[in-house]
């Protein structure tokens, strides 16, 4: 082997092994940070984020396609929901993995709730969701915002039965215990609130 070639093949070496002793440096750090999160130190969420944004965005755009404009609102979730989860954090796991894994959830979660606004949007002629034509995947996302726009808009009380019953799926005797209110207030707010959304709609109700 010539000298050149030795001498490539140890700064390889030297850079693999600064990049290990980077990634040990970022897990010991991260595991510290998650430890403070989970005494409520949200200096600590701001290093997580400095530490591992990257990596988190890198796995959330390619979950839901790096085109996807939730992408960024997803991984500042994650880091949210690491926070108030840091507590159940097994420090003798991997603090990166963990940190993914909280991602992946939020994810899952994001594709639920996506896929009951579908259904909802639906039965009120609004999004046709489609994953074969990229425009009308886009078009279908801006008028899911549109709808969740005009939830925004319903009072509080017309707003919380509706997402209960509708978005969470609760039979109206389960919202009626939620919400501490009789059945029959249940389903006259529901009726309420569908009428609203349809106006606001500009749909004759």
């Amino acid at each position: 082997m010539s000298a050149r070639a030795r001498s490539g093949e140890l700064v390889s070496l030297d850079a693999a092994r600064t990049r290990a002793d980077e990634r040990r440096d970022a897990e010991a750090r991260a595991s510290d940070g998650l430890r403070r999160c989970a005494r409520g130190d949200m200096t600590a969420l701001g290093e997580l984020f400095d530490l591992y944004a990257r990596d988190l965005t890198r796995v959330v755009a390619k979950l839901l396609g790096p085109t996807d404009a939730d992408v960024d609102d997803l991984v500042q979730r994650a880091f949210l929901a690491a926070f108030t989860a840091a507590p159940h954090f097994d420090g003798s796991r991997s603090a990166r993995a963990w940190l993914i894994g909280v991602a992946v959830n939020v994810v899952r979660n994001e594709r639920r709730a996506r896929a009951r606004r579908s259904r909802l949007a639906g039965a009120f002629g609004w999004a046709r969701p489609t994953d074969e034509d990229p425009r009308q995947a886009l078009e279908c996302r801006s008028e899911l915002r549109q709808l969740d726009a005009c939830l925004r808009r319903l009072s509080e009380p017309l707003r919380e039965v509706f997402v209960l019953s509708q978005l969470e799926h609760l039979p109206a005797t389960a919202v009626a215990e939620a919400l501490d209110v009789p059945v029959g207030t249940v389903h006259r707010r529901l009726h309420d609130a569908r009428a609203k959304l349809l106006e606001l709609r500009g749909v004759d109700a």
